[in-house]
């Protein structure tokens, strides 16, 4: 950093998730504070999505008087306080006083604390945390993504859907209950197998020329069809494994947070929650599952070659 508090720190320039979780997110301006914590958090082996929620729901109840400093073990968690959030990230990583509760994930830690602060953390029912951006404005295709996925983060999805790279027709309204469900399920399984690659999505943007590059280095004729099985197979198999651990479509909600109404901005007034059953209904029978339990159909599985998990179901 070449000025301001934290001049002459040395970090790595931190991604979008981290500019997005140590910057907004806990309410810091300050660049040289985002390149320190991005560095704090990942030398302490952290994700920054959940870490930076956990923080910022956290300083939503200090503010609101849930949390006192006594609490917090002495820390101030007023927003933008970030060596105080350095202090606390130690914590959890340690489990030390109130590190401990926060080292369980926001959705544990709110749970835990109930009362009208449980409603104010943000994750999905299944326990993890969406990526550092808002998914209610006019991103509901990355809401709805993150979840149904069976992987804990964007399974069909990046950067919303891009459903024309596929020969898909492209998206016209992104606060469409149908079309945002549908599109889910007709684009899953091409970005899952960006995953077999070890590519990543903001790299390889056009599945049409990575699967070009594929079979030039490999000498294989996939086809686009071929990459959306392949991908397809991932997707069903581990939701076979979710469901054989304890997983039930209860669970494929957001927290009252995170599926909250906009009160500002193009999103204004817009519920996706609205629908909800609605769209996990279509997307359910678009993929081939059972549209009240959002399990793999038999036929499904035969079809992918994944006769062996029938009996599972």
């Amino acid at each position: 950093m070449t000025e301001g508090p934290y001049k002459g720190f040395m970090g790595e320039e931190p991604e979008y998730e981290c500019l997005a979780a140590w910057g907004p997110q806990i309410g810091n301006t300050d660049l040289g504070a985002v390149v320190m914590l991005t560095r704090e958090a990942d030398r302490l082996g952290m994700d920054c999505n959940e870490a930076s929620w956990t923080i910022g729901w956290v300083m939503e109840c200090y503010e609101k008087g849930v949390f006192s400093k006594k609490d917090l073990d002495g820390l101030d968690m007023s927003w933008g306080n970030v060596e105080a959030v350095k202090a606390m990230l130690n914590k959890i990583a340690r489990r030390e006083g109130i590190g401990d509760l926060l080292a369980e994930g926001v959705m544990c830690a709110s749970q835990k604390i109930g009362g009208e602060a449980a409603e104010w953390a943000v994750y999905t029912l299944k326990g993890c945390s969406p990526r550092s951006h808002d998914h209610r404005g006019g991103r509901w295709a990355e809401l709805f993504d993150t979840c149904v996925t069976n992987t804990s983060t964007l399974e069909s999805t990046w950067s919303g859907v891009h459903p024309q790279l596929v020969d898909i027709a492209a998206v016209t309204d992104p606060f469409s209950h149908e079309e945002m469900s549908t599109l889910n399920a007709r684009f899953n399984g091409v970005r899952v197998f960006d995953d077999c690659l070890g590519t990543c999505r903001i790299a390889a943007t056009n599945p049409k020329l990575q699967l070009e590059c594929l079979n030039a280095v490999t000498g294989w004729e996939l086809t686009l069809e071929d990459i959306f099985t392949i991908g397809r197979r991932v997707v069903n198999q581990l939701r076979m494994f979710n469901f054989r651990h304890g997983m039930k479509r209860g669970d494929e909600w957001p927290s009252k947070r995170y599926g909250s109404i906009p009160v500002d901005g193009p999103a204004k007034g817009k519920s996706i929650m609205e629908k909800w059953d609605w769209m996990l209904e279509n997307y359910y029978t678009l993929m081939g599952w059972h549209p009240k339990t959002g399990k793999p159909l038999p036929e499904t599985l035969k079809k992918l070659r994944l006769e062996e998990l029938i009996k599972d179901l």
